[in-house]
């Protein structure tokens, strides 16, 4: 899974399909996950093993944000998984990513 949007970086180049993708998601003591995103130029970038354009480390730090998408008990259930949560948790969370669209498309 991965999130697709139009980016425009700091320098001003636009990504028009930016590829997101989450490398890495840890708990850190109690209700502290760490979500580590890597942006690629497009989708093609990443498949071809293409260098990442810029990563992001967010924070879900609150117990109300860990209570709702990333405690056991929401865990648990049928289907449900930390990385999968960590893409929910970025779209309905951090503006930035809310207007992406999803890509299931690569498994990896």
């Amino acid at each position: 899974m991965a999130l697709i949007k139009n980016i425009t970086l700091d320098n001003g180049i636009n990504l028009p399909q930016a590829y997101i993708k989450i490398i890495s998601c840890n708990y850190i003591n109690g209700y502290h996950v760490v979500i580590n995103v890597a942006i690629f130029k497009d989708k093609d970038a990443r498949v071809n093993q293409k260098q990442e354009v810029v990563k992001f480390v967010h924070n879900c730090t609150t117990i109300e944000d860990y209570n709702e998408y990333f405690s056991l008990d929401v865990l648990n259930q049928e289907n449900v998984n930390i990385i999968g949560q960590s893409y929910l948790w970025l779209k309905e969370k951090i503006g930035f990513y809310s207007e992406s669209t999803d890509d299931f498309d690569l498994k990896e």
